[in-house]
Order: C-alpha cells, then structure tokens, then sequence
C-alpha cells in the first residue's frame, strides 16, 4: 500500500511541474510583455474598424504616425476631438516621443513641440495606450469621453 501511494505521487509530480511551467509561460507571454523602443519605431495607421466611427468630415483622411528610431515622430491627420463632436477635425504635428509608466501601464507619450503649424512652448503631451496581443501590438486612444466607446486603434505597418 505504500509503494502504491509513494508511486502514485511521483507520478503527479511531473504533471504538477508541467502545469506550473504551461501556466508561468502563458503569463509570461501575455501578461508581463514590455513595450521597447524597437517594437515601436516605424509607421502607425488608423484601423478600419476605427475609420467607422469618424464623422463624415475626417472619414476619408489618412491618419498616421511616424515614430523614429532617434525618439522623434511626426502625426499627420490624426482625428482630434472637438465639441460639438460632429464638427471632428484632424490634426498634424512633430516632436519627441517616449515609453512612460502610468498608474502602473506603459503608454507612449508623444510631446507635440509643433501642433498645426504653430510651436508649442515647452511641449504638449498627449500619451496613447497600448494593445498588448499574442503576437500583435497597437496603439489606442479616445476621442472624447472612454465611455462612449470612440476609440481610435493604430497598427504598425
């Protein structure tokens, strides 16, 4: 009867430590993934799923992104929120961007240094989620309020 037991632990052993190591690794994939200054360098453009909630005035516009290596960017046609909403517009700028840690989450942080034009004084900093997938990553923000759910998604291309 011992050696039935003893047997039958050794036995769960191996399946408990393969549990344990499937369940560190799907974490570990998914869960703790760093955005790295790699993983963002490159050209950003507006979903088309995000392109259907646009007004009728900044629909057909070509959003995107551009974010360099050296920490520099340029937005061109990034739809802004204006109120009343219907009068949406879309914006353009240049400056410098970064990976910041916020209420414990990573964003990109993009600091306009020129916005439509005109310099801003001392920067405008504007910080975009990320969408942290399996394999994929985007970026994300909120035209208006979160809770109206007019969520702007860019994929790198």
């Amino acid at each position: 009867m011992r050696n039935a037991r003893l047997r039958q632990s050794v036995l769960t052993i191996p399946k408990v430590i393969c549990s344990s190591a499937f369940i560190l690794l799907l974490f570990g994939v998914t869960g703790c993934r760093k955005v790295t200054p790699t993983d963002l360098a490159g050209t950003w453009t507006i979903t088309e799923d995000s392109r259907t909630i646009l007004s009728a005035s900044t629909r057909n516009a070509s959003p995107k992104i551009v974010l360099w290596p050296n920490g520099q960017f340029v937005a061109n046609d990034l739809p802004v929120f204006t109120i009343p909403p219907e009068q949406e517009k879309v914006g353009n700028g240049r400056g410098e961007w970064k990976i910041i840690s916020e209420h414990g989450r990573q964003q990109l942080l993009l600091i306009f240094s020129e916005r439509n034009g005109v310099t801003q004084q001392g920067g405008y900093g504007y910080p975009l989620d990320f969408d942290i997938g399996y394999s994929t990553l985007g970026l994300y923000y909120y035209l208006g309020d979160p809770d109206e759910g007019r969520r702007i998604t860019l994929i790198k291309r």
